[in-house]
């Protein structure tokens, strides 16, 4: 593959070093490029020759390779995934299979209001526990999208030591009186896995992880369950500017409590704009990222980690789906920043294994 992949360019180098080589942030040896290798073992059609050579950014005399932004070929395969370039049907994968049917189970449902989670409202949000200096602490979220795979951002799992998850948490009825911790399931972890692209400088860009947990979790205990991920072409090509979406996480400030509330999205334009607020301006920031505005919330709060999620409908019901995974945490109200996870469903399911 390594040898393909930098013949494939080398021969190409001609007919590119007599144009402009590109400008980019991750320019970078190809053979360093995660998402070049990717693209080549996918396709080995002249196709991708093009798109090698049209991301051409320098040469690396060091080691006698030409440099590639890396980043543009990783945008090029979300084009495929998402219908923009040849349509990749994710639900022939390999792994497809691993992302349960019976998913993102809908309880009830409710007008706009409401912060508090009815029980067992959303059972695949989990929270992640990290030992501290001093203490441990549920510092971020995730979601369950199989047995033994939580989703979550890269933030959340870099030089962090992660505990473990907790699926479910405290019973929030009314006739909760004196004991009200239900079933919980605090499970290791035994592989933390970050996105191959994602860097620090730049956390709006594959800013997506997961666990691999130690042991399968108990799905047949009613506080436990697995959110819908967007495989489908009818989900992932779905227009979602303007809809509104319920984020929920869980309160770890004294209550214990699990909460949620409202977000409408907002349109490519505004988000390019707010991703880019207080930074040199660069239109790739804001490509793989959903951003939204907080509809009637007094809390004005939020959990990195936690899911945004959409209904969608399967041949035979109405499910919750989640489109996005809460970048960062901030206490003040305003726009919020979210991986799109339609982008990464190939990464996510080229990583899960059984």
């Amino acid at each position: 593959m390594l040898k393909m992949l930098v013949t494939l360019l080398i021969l190409s180098l001609s007919s590119t070093i007599t144009s402009s080589l590109n400008a980019c942030e991750n320019c970078i040896p190809i053979t360093h490029c995660v998402s070049a290798s990717q693209l080549v073992a996918r396709d080995r059609s002249e196709k991708t020759g093009q798109i090698l050579r049209k991301n051409i950014c320098g040469f690396d005399s060091r080691v006698s390779l030409p440099k590639i932004c890396c980043n543009n070929i990783n945008q090029s395969i979300d084009n495929q995934e998402t219908g923009e370039g040849t349509t990749s049907k994710l639900s022939n994968h390999h792994n497809v299979n691993l992302l349960p049917t019976q998913c993102g189970h809908i309880v009830t449902q409710r007008l706009l209001g409401g912060y508090r989670v009815w029980d067992n409202e959303f059972p695949w949000v989990v929270r992640i526990a990290y030992r501290n200096r001093d203490s441990n602490a549920f510092q971020c979220m995730g979601t369950l999208i199989n047995s033994r795979y939580v989703l979550t951002t890269a933030d959340c799992l870099i030089g962090r030591r992660i505990l473990g998850v907790r699926v479910g948490g405290r019973i929030q009825s009314p006739e909760c009186t004196n004991i009200c911790e239900s079933d919980v399931q605090d499970i290791g972890v035994s592989e933390q896995i970050t996105h191959p692209e994602y860097t620090s400088s730049s956390r709006t860009l594959n800013n997506i992880g997961l666990l691999r947990l130690r042991n399968p979790v108990d799905l047949s205990k009613e506080n436990a369950g697995v959110i819908c991920l967007p495989v489908t072409d009818e989900h992932r090509l779905k227009n979602v500017t303007g809809s509104t979406g319920a984020v929920s996480y869980w309160d770890e400030n004294g209550s214990e409590l699990q909460f949620r509330y409202h977000a409408t999205i907002s349109t490519t334009e505004e988000c390019d704009l707010y991703v880019n607020k207080n930074r040199n301006y660069r239109r790739d920031l804001a490509k793989n990222s959903i951003c939204t505005v907080i509809v009637n919330n007094h809390r004005c709060e939020s959990v990195p980690g936690a899911p945004l999620m959409l209904i969608g409908s399967d041949p035979d019901s109405y499910s919750y789906y989640q489109y996005g995974i809460l970048n960062t945490a901030k206490s003040e109200c305003g726009p919020e920043i979210y991986t799109d996870v339609r982008k990464y469903m190939t990464w996510i399911l080229d990583t899960i294994k059984s």
